[in-house]
């Protein structure tokens, strides 16, 4: 069974960097978006390059869930809660910038009853918790060549969820307690109605996060270099790492050879306390 690691491994192997052709029969690939996804299901899912005839039958036994169009995740893992998720971005500058996450809260891991699935992916087989990782690539425009490619563990990104639901707590009980003013309950931060004297005038008040994508926030871990070539950077933390098949583990170590890889632990801020350090590990690789 495929998994992240073997993702990486296949990107080192294949120099893969390119995304692929347009199939517009079968997936969103004729648009960039589009086909940056597909880059990303067809690493993850072990996909030949080029092999376009393959991908709809591998994805099919890969992935539990293969994404919707507003909603995360992007894909899971067929496996329960041992079948990771994955969020995809695409940039079209550098790697220092936000993501965009609109309505949905930053997350460290996917539980069930998060804020936002689709009931498709809660539905699409037994789960209550999985581990989530943000793969993310920059693509200039009119260029089908990734310039840099994140692939990051959202558990050195993200806070507890908690620490987010608390302050959206707070912040819509601080609406709702605006004298004067006609609420209705909602999940967002707030709604107000009859706000004209016609009384046919709503205001709905949304939340619309972001989160520093990995380039940024991990800008100054030690070993992260973004130069002029394209270049490779996976971080997760060592117990992630420690989890993970040992075939898979290995395939990653047998790299060490290939020219312009490096693996290495690291330490990195914890998003709970970053006073606190998580012992992680950083792979890199760049196409020289």
């Amino acid at each position: 069974m495929p998994d992240v690691l073997t993702a990486i491994a296949d990107i080192v192997h294949h120099r893969a960097f390119v995304l692929p052709n347009a199939d517009p029969g079968h997936t969103r690939v004729n648009t960039v978006g589009g086909a940056f996804e597909t880059y990303c299901k067809d690493r993850l899912a072990g996909l030949e390059p080029g092999n376009d005839v393959a991908r709809m039958a591998l994805y099919e036994s890969t992935f539990s869930y293969q994404g919707g169009a507003n909603n995360p995740p992007d894909a899971m893992y067929r496996g329960g809660n041992e079948g990771d998720a994955f969020e995809f971005k695409k940039f079209s500058g550098t790697a220092s910038r936000d993501i965009p996450l609109n309505s949905s809260p930053p997350k460290d891991c996917l539980r069930a009853d998060s804020y936002g699935l689709a009931q498709e992916s809660i539905d699409c087989e037994p789960w209550t918790q999985r581990d989530l990782f943000f793969i993310c690539g920059g693509v200039p425009a009119q260029s089908t060549m990734l310039n840099w490619i994140w692939i990051a563990d959202a558990h050195l990104m993200a806070a507890k969820q908690e620490c987010y639901h608390d302050l959206h707590a707070k912040l819509q009980r601080s609406i709702s307690e605006i004298h004067g003013l006609s609420f209705s309950p909602t999940r967002e931060l707030g709604r107000v109605n009859e706000l004209d004297p016609r009384k046919a005038t709503h205001l709905r008040i949304r939340a619309m996060w972001t989160i520093q994508a990995p380039g940024k926030l991990f800008e100054d871990v030690a070993g992260v270099v973004h130069g002029d070539a394209p270049v490779l950077h996976a971080i997760l933390t060592k117990a992630k790492w420690d989890s993970m098949p040992a075939d898979s583990r290995a395939r990653v170590e047998a790299l060490r050879s290939t020219t312009g890889f490096t693996l290495k632990d690291v330490l990195v801020p914890s998003p709970n306390n970053p006073q606190d350090q998580i012992q992680s590990i950083l792979i890199r690789y760049e196409k020289i």
